[in-house]
């Protein structure tokens, strides 16, 4: 089997993912549980998160990217990319090819292990807003350490954009979570052509912030109190397996896309 079409093959199967991931958004709603109990938090504790996430955000996305580099095994994974990159290449088959997504998903199930214990620490001491900085840190070493396995440099500042419109896509849900996903392919698409258009990075940290504020809001005004905050502490690793899994999809989309297009035109990326 030609490697183009080994590639063209996985990528099919990613696609079909995709495809039952869209299936899966369309039938989510706003749970009316979730609405009532929200609805009951005063209107100051909603305003902090916000304020909170927003710091969050800022912290690690501008001036936060020398520590989380010093946390994120970016060098390693970013090595070990190459190298089973190089062996596809030359091996041209699916197991050398598969061995680029399961580098990633070693990685997703190590920080899964360290998401749940931060957020069951937090949830024992009653630590709701102090833990926000963390939670948004273990995510993004999750998510950065999966972009460096299908070779990605996740420092650039459409890298910074695309990240954050995975972060918001995963906390929406029905129509406008399909929205999100397709405003995602498309700034992929950009992106695989070099052709990225405006975008005003600020404003989506903002956005971004602001979804996960409002889908948080239960769950960490709970974790703010010590014992009972176990409770939504621990739902710390639900939010990122849901980041992670997605991430992993769009991350290795665009790495198959990325080798067909090299593929067809005869590109060799080895020099």
């Amino acid at each position: 089997m030609e490697k183009l079409e080994i590639v063209q093959k996985r990528l099919r199967h990613i696609e079909k993912k995709e495809t039952k991931w869209v299936e899966h958004a369309m039938k989510q709603d706003d749970d009316a549980w979730y609405a009532k109990l929200t609805a009951k938090i005063p209107k100051k504790v909603e305003t902090n998160l916000q304020a909170a996430f927003a710091k969050g955000f800022e912290l690690l996305f501008v001036n936060g990217t020398g520590l989380m580099n010093k946390i994120c095994a970016r060098k390693s994974l970013s090595n070990n990319h190459d190298i089973n990159d190089y062996a596809f290449e030359v091996k041209g088959t699916k197991k050398s090819l598969r061995k680029i997504s399961a580098t990633a998903h070693r990685s997703e199930t190590i920080n899964t292990t360290i998401t749940f214990a931060e957020g069951l620490g937090m949830g024992l001491t009653g630590m709701g807003l102090p833990d926000i900085p963390v939670f948004l840190g273990l995510l993004l070493r999750g998510v950065y350490e999966i972009a460096a396995s299908f070779g990605i440099d996740y420092t650039k500042q459409d890298e910074k954009q695309f990240i954050l419109l995975l972060m918001e896509t995963v906390v929406l849900r029905g129509k406008e979570k399909v929205l999100a996903n397709q405003a995602v392919d498309e700034f992929m698409s950009q992106m695989l052509v070099g052709e990225v258009q405006a975008y005003d990075f600020r404003a989506q940290m903002k956005t971004t912030a602001n979804k996960y504020a409002t889908d948080t809001l239960f769950l960490k005004f709970v974790q703010g109190i010590p014992i009972v905050g176990i409770v939504g502490g621990v739902y710390n690793p639900v939010y990122y397996r849901r980041l992670a899994n997605y991430a992993r999809l769009k991350y290795e989309k665009r790495y198959l896309l990325q080798k067909s297009i090299n593929l067809k035109n005869g590109i060799s990326e080895r020099k």
